[in-house]
This record gives structure tokens, sequence and C-alpha cells, in this order.
């Protein structure tokens, strides 16, 4: 019972219509945030002339060990990741190449063009 006399004993209450809570003292007026800046992504497309086929920064940095020989857990020691996003990467880089195994997946890389003209 306590509870419910201090919730309407609150000064909320006693607000009129159109008043502001920052009338009553309650609430101070924010700092004026600055405004959020809009992230430019990063993007490696496997084949120049087709630009609806890229790879993330993150995702890139995963093939690019990937095709040096490095495991799932070095990329992820290297990266500062865990092993699971790794393979979370690497699951939608083959669903964008259409591939099912990382072999697959590396003789695709071989062929585009991504490795002669991205400096990762």
């Amino acid at each position: 019972m306590s509870y419910w006399n201090a919730v309407l004993s609150s000064p909320f209450n006693n607000l009129k219509l159109g008043q502001s809570a920052e009338a009553v003292g309650r609430n101070k007026p924010k700092a004026k945030q600055k405004p959020i800046r809009s992230r430019v992504m990063k993007v490696y497309y496997l084949d120049p002339a087709d630009k609806s086929l890229y790879l993330t920064h993150r995702e890139a940095e995963c093939v690019v060990r990937l095709v040096k020989g490095l495991t799932i857990r070095d990329i992820a020691e290297a990266l500062t990741l865990s092993a699971r996003t790794v393979e979370f990467y690497l699951k939608n880089i083959k669903k964008k190449l259409a591939v099912r195994t990382k072999s697959q997946l590396i003789q695709k890389i071989y062929a585009s063009q991504f490795m002669r003209e991205n400096d990762l």
C-alpha cells in the first residue's frame, strides 16, 4: 500500500494539461547531442563488372585468411572474433557464391579477380 501512496503523491500527478515534466523540476533537459555520422560500409567486389556480388570487410578478411590456409580457430584469433562468428561469415560467403564446401569456396575465390584486385 505504501508503494501506491508514493506513486499517487508523485509530482507527476500534479501536472496540468500541456505542462511538461521539466516544469515540475523532475527531469532536467538533456545536453545537446552530436549528430550521428553515417557509417560507410567498405565492400569488396568479386567481379568489378558485377556490382551485385560483393563481400563486406570482415567477410573479405576471413576469406583471405582461409585462402592462405589458416583454420577457423586461427582466423578467429587473428581477427579477435569467436570461431562461431567466423563460421557465420564463411556461411554467408558460401551462400553468396552458391557453393557448399570450403574447397569450392576457395576455388571460386581463386577463379574470381578478388585476390588480384584487393590487397588485404
